[in-house]
């Protein structure tokens, strides 16, 4: 409904973010979406230093209240239900051997 509201509502040209206020870090993403797998037990993650940029920002936040206010749109649909929704695709689209 987001993307449609951005096609009726918004001005070509404009940056419209979409989001909710809700913040997640990469971390609690990776461990929700560990948390989805049918091999939990067997996946382990470890940070690698030499990756991680001296300037990284620990917290970036878009607001999406140019959009909210323009549309009236906020979000319906929680983030892990969303993240399950995307990992179910993939189980499904791996299953059929289209990767």
């Amino acid at each position: 409904m987001a993307y449609y509201l951005a096609m009726e509502k918004g001005k070509p040209g404009d940056l419209y973010l979409i989001g909710s206020e809700q913040i997640y870090t990469i971390k609690e993403c990776l461990e929700m979406l560990i948390n989805l797998s049918l091999v939990k037990d067997k996946i382990q993650y470890q940070i690698d230093q030499s990756r991680v940029r001296p300037t990284e920002l620990n917290i970036l936040v878009g607001k999406f209240d140019k959009f909210h206010n323009l549309t009236g749109w906020k979000p319906e649909i929680p983030f892990q239900e969303t993240l399950k929704s995307i990992l179910d695709y993939w189980r499904e689209f791996v299953e059929k051997g289209y990767y």
